[in-house]
């Protein structure tokens, strides 16, 4: 795995929860530039204990923080991630779809 991957994961499981770069150093406890340096690649090496902390964010491992930078591993991410829409998107027509019979009933 080459650290551009990682570090691509990174950015991309920052930014489906919505984190900006100043949350994401807040919730590790870092200040917002050395955290733009390590998830922009500007740092040589990013340390284990680094990652540890990375990880913990997302409620992963680091094995499973390096998994998910993997071809299959963004794969089953951005397939879970679909699910997850989906089944909000399912909720709203469903409740739509209680609306309008209610709304076709009372006519």
């Amino acid at each position: 795995m080459e650290k551009q991957d990682l570090l691509k994961m990174i950015k991309h499981l920052r930014t489906s929860e919505g984190l900006t770069h100043q949350q994401m150093a807040t919730k590790l406890g870092w200040g917002k530039q050395t955290y733009e340096r390590i998830e922009n690649g500007r740092t040589q090496n990013v340390g284990l204990d680094d990652l540890i902390q990375i990880a913990g964010v997302f409620g992963l491992t680091v094995v499973e923080l390096m998994n998910q930078a993997t071809p299959e591993g963004t794969a089953s991410a951005l397939f879970k991630e679909a699910i997850t829409l989906f089944r909000e998107a399912q909720t709203k027509v469903d409740a739509a779809e209680q609306i309008l019979e209610k709304l076709s009933k009372n006519k």
